[in-house]
């Protein structure tokens, strides 16, 4: 039992170490880079402004982070299967693409969760104090659901590059549409820990259908993706 529980351990290792190779590339440390850069810098620049950090402001960041960390491994996972010469071998095996790709997003939904917990503690010890279980909480509905969105672009275009530009063109079109949505449910960049305008229990009935909205499109978008992978021809080089 034990040492078929090490070799499991052994085997699960491995595969994960693989398929982070695969799915994060040589590319994903300037985007690494990059977020911890602009975390840093927007730090600074509230360290030095007149106005004091807040859960509000806390949240923003951590969530433009989430989406910097998730963007690389959920629009690049087909392209990177297709540098890698990968991608011949998941569409050989009936159905095996399905499951690899499920497990490579669940490992960059987890390493992403990560990557903002570490961040949440430096702000919480740092600048201002908050829930850091529930602001990983709040946060992680909108990454999850734009990383699906993200991979469902790749699986429809078949490319990084050109998944990238028209993500980019709806997060940014999202964003507008989130100053006119404001505070209603129906707003994808809603904050919880915004001062709202309305009673308290409303506020709170309007997160918890906001967030149950944005699990369910991210889920959309994820079976969308899986199922922009059945037409072999169009992945293979």
């Amino acid at each position: 039992m034990i040492q078929a529980l090490n070799k499991w351990l052994i085997n699960s290792r491995q595969i994960v170490r693989h398929n982070l190779k695969i799915i994060f590339g040589d590319k994903f440390p300037f985007f690494l880079l990059g977020a911890f850069a602009f975390f840093i810098f927007i730090v600074a620049i509230n360290l030095f402004g007149d106005e004091p950090f807040s859960g509000e402001s806390v949240y923003s960041l951590l969530l433009f982070e989430g989406i910097i960390i998730v963007f690389f491994p959920t629009v690049y996972s087909v392209q990177n299967d297709a540098d890698k010469r990968t991608i011949e071998i998941l569409f050989g095996i009936p159905n095996y693409r399905y499951k690899v790709w499920l497990v490579r997003l669940l490992i960059a939904f987890l390493v992403c969760w990560a990557l903002l917990a570490v961040l949440a503690l430096m702000c919480y010890f740092a600048l201002v104090s908050f829930p850091i279980g529930t602001m990983i909480y709040y946060v992680m509905f909108p990454v999850f659901a734009l990383g699906s969105l993200g991979f469902l672009l790749a699986a429809l275009l078949k490319n990084g590059n050109s998944a990238a530009v028209v993500g980019i063109i709806i997060g940014l079109g999202l964003w507008l549409l989130s100053e006119v949505l404001s505070q209603s449910q129906w707003n994808l960049f809603l904050n919880p820990f915004d001062d709202p305008d309305m009673a308290g229990q409303i506020w709170e009935t309007t997160i918890r259908k906001n967030r149950v909205f944005i699990f369910i499109a991210g889920v959309v978008f994820l079976v969308g993706g899986l199922l922009g992978l059945q037409k072999r021809e169009g992945f293979m080089p």
